[in-house]
């Protein structure tokens, strides 16, 4: 198979993952140990080992407990909180915690009950974009750098370059954000 080939189709596999969507999670309100098990089912294998979990029961309370996402009413969690989890999951790799609870908030603050579930449709909108943009991207960005050692390590560069540079930019954005807030 060609190095483009090859960087394509795992740019299109890792597009392709699924992602849990709003209508499939419970309208009900549910346990820790259910919750565990709609992130398990809705997001699936969560990392490149095949025993990492999407969420622990312990950053779910450490979640909740640093107010990352909305206080918990007795012991269940609602399909709102739950959206809010997902957001976390999709964002931590990106942005700090600290980000992340701003972001939450600021929902919650603006936008109403179903906030949360506005951004995270708002959410797959952008990945399903970048989904159709990534591969042909990297082996753009891949031929245009001129190549590396392999055409492989080189879009391995390329994705890791590109992945640094749009979470710098979103961190400038949430700053400048945080700004203009400031100065109301």
């Amino acid at each position: 198979m060609k190095e483009d080939e090859l960087i394509r189709s795992a740019a299109a596999a890792v597009a392709a993952e699924a992602m849990l969507q709003p209508e499939q999670i419970p309208a009900i309100d549910l346990y820790m140990d259910q919750v565990i098990t709609v992130l398990e089912q809705g997001i699936g294998r969560s990392g490149r080992e095949a025993d990492e979990r999407p969420m622990t029961k312990a950053m779910i309370n450490n979640y909740t407990k640093g107010g990352v996402i909305r206080p918990v009413k007795g012991k269940k969690y609602s399909k709102e909180q739950i959206i809010q989890l997902l957001l976390v999951y999709y964002l931590k790799g990106t942005l700090s915690l600290q980000d992340i609870k701003g972001l939450i908030g600021g929902l919650s603050a603006c936008g109403g009950e179903k906030a949360a579930q506005r951004a995270y449709l708002a959410l797959l909108r952008c990945r399903s974009a970048a989904a159709e943009l990534a591969p042909q991207a990297a082996v753009e960005i891949a031929a245009k750098a001129g190549g590396g050692p392999d055409a492989r390590t080189c879009a391995i560069f390329a994705c890791a370059a590109t992945a640094e540079l749009m979470r710098r930019t979103a961190q400038a954005l949430i700053d400048g954000a945080e700004a203009e807030r400031r100065e109301k």
